[in-house]
Order: C-alpha cells, then structure tokens, then sequence
C-alpha cells in the first residue's frame, strides 16, 4: 500500500506539473519546483506511513525539509520568481513563495497551538502543528487553509459516524 500511494502520488505530481516534453528539448525551467514537489510527496507519504506505525511524526524528516524549503524558497523569493502552483493573495507583500510559505503556516499553527492550550493537549498532539509548518511551506497560504478546512470537515464526518455507530 505505501509502494503503490507513492507511485500514485509521483504520477500525479509528474502529470501536472512535470513537462517532459520541455525537458526533452533541454528547457529544465520547471524542474527545480516538480524536484521540490516530488520531495514533499515523498515526504508527505512517508508522514502518513510512520504515523499509522508509530503514532508520531519524525523530527528528523520534517526538520531537514523545512530547512531545504526554507532556503529554496528564500532564493525564489530574492529572484522575483513566482511558483506556479501557489496561489498569489491580492495583497502585495504575500506573493512572493517565502511569504506565502509563512503565511500559510503561521496562522495554522497558532489555531492549532490554542486548540491544543486550550484542551491540555486531548485535543491534538504535537504532530499536528508540524503538520501545519509542513503544509503552509509547500502548498502556501490558499491551499494550506483550505486543506485545513477539508481535513476538519471530512475528520468531523467521520467522527460523527464513529459516534452514531457507537
């Protein structure tokens, strides 16, 4: 199963943002930000994976990605280079993918930082807010948001449905 989400989420990574037609002719363009993705996928499945077994989320993963993530986005940032699948917020100083990477983590982890004050850490545990700093640096403040807004929405249907069957 963790061979085959990962062949799936490389192909599907590779579907839309990979060109191999360009980089056939030898116009690498889009390569850095499809290595960056495919990495993420990477990472992201294997998140998955070593949560189901262990219960937690590896320091260790998450730390050596943001810090790739950090520099690569920072050097996009001082290029004026913009990343196709981040989506840019009206306001000016959010566009750039740096700041779209702190804009989208930032409020997250601080919803998910009360969320788990608030409960004495019942409500949530230390994995989620590294999974909030995870998602607002690859997929930017937009997206990041509204696969918060998905994954609560479909985790209370479930939840509902555990409690109605119990």
């Amino acid at each position: 199963l963790l061979e085959i989400s990962m062949v799936g989420m490389f192909l599907l990574i590779g579907y839309y943002f990979g060109n191999p037609l360009e980089y056939a002719i030898g116009n690498f363009e889009g390569i850095g930000e499809l290595a960056y993705l495919l990495l993420a996928g990477f990472i992201s499945i294997s998140f998955c994976a070593y949560d189901l077994m262990y219960y937690e989320i590896p320091d260790e993963f998450l730390i050596t990605f943001l810090i790739f993530s950090f520099f690569g986005l920072s050097y996009l940032h001082m290029t004026g280079w913009q990343v196709s699948y981040m989506i840019p917020l009206d306001i000016v100083w959010l566009q750039s993918p740096l700041m779209q990477a702190f804009a989208g983590f930032l409020p997250i982890f601080l919803f998910f930082l009360l969320l788990i004050l608030v409960s004495g850490w019942k409500w949530m545990g230390a994995g989620d807010l590294r999974i909030a700093v995870f998602m607002g640096f690859v997929w930017g403040a937009k997206i990041a948001w509204l696969g918060i807004f998905l994954s609560y929405l479909v985790g209370s249907i479930i939840g509902i449905i555990i409690l109605i069957i119990r």
